[in-house]
């Protein structure tokens, strides 16, 4: 019995070590975090940038958009279902939540989620913010998603959009 209880103890403290090295694992550029938890590690969850902090539950897409001005330069944590992401690199996606779709990009170009990442569910903890975008990075998005050249060189103003500045994401 008391060999049974050692064996036990021995394996729980190797499991508690290995989370907590994770933890504190480094988010360099385009690499994925190693945020994990014992929860997140039994439902396998992927972590991209800054672990998530924001303890509370997930507002919705829409309910985000609807509140962006009470929301106006504060982190909150959305929910969604990631329906388009960069084949080029990663480097931002778009979620949806009923008819609410909103890109998502990444905090400062600091990292990037895998390009096989659509149809998956994304917890993200970020800034949504109304934004004028140029004519360029317009453009530029509609190459990335693959518009043929007929409808990229039909786009001549800015077009004011949202955007979600993530700073960590999970993906499930």
């Amino acid at each position: 019995m008391k060999k049974n209880i050692f064996i036990l103890a021995t394996l729980l403290l190797s499991i508690s070590f290995s989370f907590a090295c994770d933890e504190h694992a480094s988010t360099a550029v385009g690499k994925k975090t190693k945020n994990r938890s014992l929860a997140s590690a039994a439902t396998h969850k992927e972590g991209f940038g800054k672990a998530i902090t924001i303890n509370s539950a997930p507002m919705k897409l829409s309910e985000a958009v609807a509140k962006i001005q009470e929301n106006k330069n504060k982190e909150i944590l959305v929910k969604g279902k990631i329906v388009d992401v960069c084949q080029q690199k990663g480097c931002w996606m778009k979620i949806k939540d009923g008819n609410t779709l909103v890109r998502i990009t990444f905090e400062n170009y600091g990292f990037f989620v895998p390009k096989n990442s659509k149809n998956k569910e994304a917890l993200l903890q970020g800034k949504l913010i109304e934004k004028e975008m140029s004519v360029g990075a317009a453009k530029h998005y509609a190459k990335d998603e693959g518009k043929s050249k007929k409808e990229i060189d039909a786009i001549k103003a800015t077009v004011k959009t949202l955007e979600f500045v993530a700073s960590g994401v999970e993906l499930m």
